[in-house]
């Protein structure tokens, strides 16, 4: 058996197990913080309500900042002032919601 001969279907299966697992679908939202668990380097989660009342847990994925460069930290900022922040995450096959980028809003 050559080697492209087992490439081919190797790579395949590859393809195939990540398109499989791929579960997870961006969305958009946007919404006042009221709670933050971290400090001005980390977030590990937040709390943002939409403006449609809806209250959404959000977890942070690793080495999110601002869109404008600002520290993840910055999300404390707008508990204090109540200034929106625009959300864009993914919904895991488990329902959590996991930061991909934040702006302000």
């Amino acid at each position: 058996m050559t080697v492209a001969t087992w490439l081919a279907p190797a790579a395949l299966v590859a393809v195939t197990a990540v398109v499989g697992c791929s579960g997870t679908s961006t969305e958009e939202v946007t919404g006042v913080v009221v709670d933050v668990t971290g400090d001005i380097t980390s977030v590990d989660r937040f709390v943002a309500i939409t403006e449609d009342g809806e209250r959404l847990e959000f977890q942070v994925a690793p080495g999110v900042i601002f869109a404008d460069g600002a520290p993840i930290g910055h999300l404390a900022e707008h508990v204090q002032t109540g200034e929106p922040v625009e959300i864009s995450y993914e919904v895991l096959d488990d329902g959590s919601r996991v930061v991909q980028a934040i702006a302000d809003g």
